[in-house]
């Protein structure tokens, strides 16, 4: 059976600023109007869209994640929920997302890979992000008893399915946050609880757009590449391929 969603993310009212061209948040420039010019028009539509929404105030941290699926499933949630940046900690094993559950998500997504938890702590607090382990101890709060409005920035740390998060990042983290539990059981599956998390992200605001005008830039000519299957011949043909450096 089809998965059910939440309700669609708000969409910019009629007559806000467009995202590219005249009066757009990005100005034209060959190299966009190539790849922009190879695509059809609802297809174009919809990349831009989901580029309007895209929020950088949330980063998804997975520490060792054992089970594929488990982290597949967490990129699609997070994705489907506007987010953009996913830093993955690889001190034991190196994560490959199961592209039947991922669905392709991971292509819209930034990873970033970290083989040290303290060296990506210090990167998202230099960043200026509060880190939150996602981890029950005796100085934990329930996600709706936080006032989230006072952190700008939030980075979420989900933790191993069996050891959790490590001893290292629950210590350097500034929250200990959990979910609030009505039954028996102790926790959700990984995915369950970030899902109810990110979801709670959103509905605080904190997965509201907002990317700057530089990083929607290199997100919109990744996007336009990767829905392009022949944008490496186009931008050739064009002489505009030495432009981008990550073709």
């Amino acid at each position: 059976a089809p998965s059910v969603g939440l309700a669609p993310a708000r969409m910019p009212p009629p007559g806000a600023q467009p995202l590219y061209g005249e009066g757009g948040r990005l100005e034209r420039s060959p190299l966009l109007d190539v790849l922009r010019g190879s695509l059809k028009p609802s297809r174009l539509e919809r990349i831009e869209s989901r580029l309007a929404q895209r929020a950088g105030a949330v980063r998804l941290v997975l520490e060792n994640i054992a089970d594929e699926h488990n982290a597949a499933a967490c990129l699609r949630t997070f994705e489907g929920l506007g987010g953009q940046h996913v830093h993955v900690i690889e001190t034991v094993d190196s994560l490959r997302p199961c592209a039947a559950v991922t669905k392709s998500c991971d292509r819209w997504l930034t990873l970033h890979r970290h083989e040290r938890v303290d060296d990506c702590i210090n990167e998202l607090r230099a960043r200026g992000f509060t880190i939150v382990a996602t981890h029950l101890s005796d100085d934990s709060h329930s996600i709706d008893e936080i006032d989230w409005s006072r952190f700008e920035k939030v980075a979420l740390v989900f933790g191993n399915e069996r050891r959790g998060v490590s001893p290292y990042a629950q210590q350097a983290a500034d929250v200990s946050a959990v979910l609030p539990m009505a039954g028996f059981s102790q926790s959700f599956n990984i995915s369950v609880a970030a899902a109810l998390f990110l979801a709670h992200m959103r509905h605080v605001g904190k997965l509201d757009a907002g990317l700057p005008a530089d990083e929607l830039r290199e997100l919109y000519t990744r996007w336009l590449i990767n829905a392009n299957k022949n944008a490496k011949a186009l931008l050739e043909r064009a002489g505009l391929a030495g432009e981008v450096p990550f073709l």
